[in-house]
């Protein structure tokens, strides 16, 4: 990412460009539910490192990543119970 080799990895405006990414490959047609939390992850440790545990910034990104996991669960469920089916 190009604010990464500016501004270093555990930037802010980075961390916020990670997490970005992450929200809009959660909410893609293709839902690429690893990649998202793999991000998420990234972008949460970093903003707790140079942001703080109990920051806004921490929190909203905490909350993202907790929806992300659900979404991934509920997805992966449901895909099982649409596969066990019987016609």
């Amino acid at each position: 990412m190009g604010s990464e080799k500016l501004l270093g990895a555990e930037h802010p405006n980075t961390l916020l460009v990670v997490h970005n990414l992450a929200y809009h490959l959660g909410c893609s047609s293709q839902c690429q539910y690893t990649e998202t939390e793999t991000l998420y992850r990234q972008a949460l440790a970093g903003t707790e490192n140079s942001l703080g545990p109990k920051h806004l910034h921490t929190l909203h990104q905490q909350n993202h990543k907790n929806i992300s996991a659900f979404s991934g669960l509920l997805a992966t469920f449901l895909l099982a119970d649409k596969s066990q089916q019987v016609y």
